[in-house]
This record gives structure tokens, sequence and C-alpha cells, in this order.
């Protein structure tokens, strides 16, 4: 994965999104990570990284934005909304080595996800806690769709698109993690792939029922991505 950072001046970056890499010149993230172009085109994406503080890491590979193109239906801004996907272009491809890998796509258009996946990420500890310095990883039990658009859950806010995960013991996504990939093995060949992209929650880091953390469904914009990918193949019937 990624780690897309925000330019804080006098050279510096700093952690704020996480991202995926699927393919040598292509990030899928959130679309709420980048809303504003300055800040966007301003940023660095650092892969191949484990300690977030360490440039030189063996397989630390950094590309700078070239273009981006937020799903069209997400309403802008930093806003709770569905479509909140994206994906990131880079002009340098990146360089395939034991850190720095793509990750799959989901086989089936539209597959729902089941049972667990696990989170990958760079976000904040607990709500109002610390950064890591190292990448954290979590096993997050993925709940029925219906239960996570129920009135006492999130209601409307969750559409057909998103995937929610609880934890009982209050693991969760946290700010920052927005963006990066929720992966599971998929179950035609056990090739590991992203189901998901953090989009957001509430407060995280809470063990109770609140600890619900909710993702875009990738396997719902398969088509969307080979039409940014590649704008002049057919899609598939």
């Amino acid at each position: 994965m990624v780690s897309i950072q925000v330019n804080i001046g006098n050279g510096k970056y700093h952690h704020s999104c996480g991202g995926a890499i699927i393919d040598s010149n292509w990030i899928l993230t959130a679309a709420h990570c980048l809303h504003d172009d300055e800040r966007t085109y301003n940023s660095m994406l650092k892969a191949g990284r484990h300690h977030i503080k360490l440039d030189n890491e063996e397989y630390a590979q950094h590309r700078k934005i070239n273009y981006y193109k937020n799903h069209e239906k997400y309403p802008g801004g930093s806003v709770v909304a569905p479509f909140d996907i994206a994906l990131i272009h880079v002009e340098e491809p990146f360089n395939w080595t034991d850190g720095v890998k793509p990750i799959s796509l989901p086989k089936i258009q539209n597959e729902v996800a089941t049972d667990c996946a696990k989170l990958y990420g760079w976000g904040l500890l607990a709500e109002n806690g610390k950064f890591p310095d190292v990448l954290q990883t979590a096993d997050l039990p993925i709940i029925p769709l219906e239960v996570c658009k129920s009135k006492d859950v999130f209601g409307e806010l969750v559409h057909d698109t998103n995937i929610c995960t609880v934890d009982p013991m209050g693991m969760s996504a946290c700010s920052s993690d927005s963006g990066g990939p929720l992966v599971k093995n998929n179950s035609i060949n056990n090739e590991l792939e992203i189901v998901g992209v953090v989009s957001w929650g509430p407060p995280c880091g809470r063990m109770d029922n609140k600890s619900i953390s909710v993702f875009v469904q990738v396997s719902s914009f398969l088509d969307w991505i080979i039409s940014i990918q590649y704008p002049l193949l057919p899609l598939p019937q």
C-alpha cells in the first residue's frame, strides 16, 4: 500500500490517507482524501514503507501525483457520502519488489464480501490517540449490509455499494486510515484481493457496537475503474 502524505513545508510531509497500488501507475483510494487540488498535487506518495518516519527504508519508493479522478457521483469536499472512491495516476511507474507489489481487484462484479477481512493503515491508534510509527493491521468481521443500514445504526447514510465491519473489541478504522485497503482471499483461487476502501465511521476504538467502519465495496466499481484506467477499451458485457 501507499501512504499519501501532505506537504507541511520545509521539505516535510505528514501521513494523511492510505491507498492501494492496483497497477504500476495506479493507486486506488477514497475520494474524500483528494478534495483539494493544491493540497493533492503537492502531496507525496510513499510506497514500500513500514516505519512511516524512515524515508530510507530498503523498499521505499516515492512518487508525485500526475493526475487523479474522483468518482463523478461523489459530491466533493470531505463529506460522508456514497461513491467515495478515487484513482491516482503516477507518471513514473512503481517497480515491483518484495516490498512493493500490486493488490488484485475482485474478480466478480458486485460480489459481496463476507466473513473477515484485514485492514491496513497508519491511522490513529484510538480516538484522540497517537499516530503509529509502523504499519498497523486489524482483522475485522464483516457484517450484513442490512444491519449497517438499519435505522438504529447508520440508516440511509449507508449505500448498497458499501461494506461495514464491526469488532466487539473496538478495533476499527480511524482518522487517516481513510483510503486504505480492506483485503481478503477470494473464493475462486484464494488470491488476495482488495474488497474495500476505508470511507468513514463514528469515533474509533470504542468497545461497543459503535466501533463500526464503513468501506466502499470495490467490486461495485470494477467497470468504473476500468473506464478510467483504459478509457478506449469497451467495458465487459
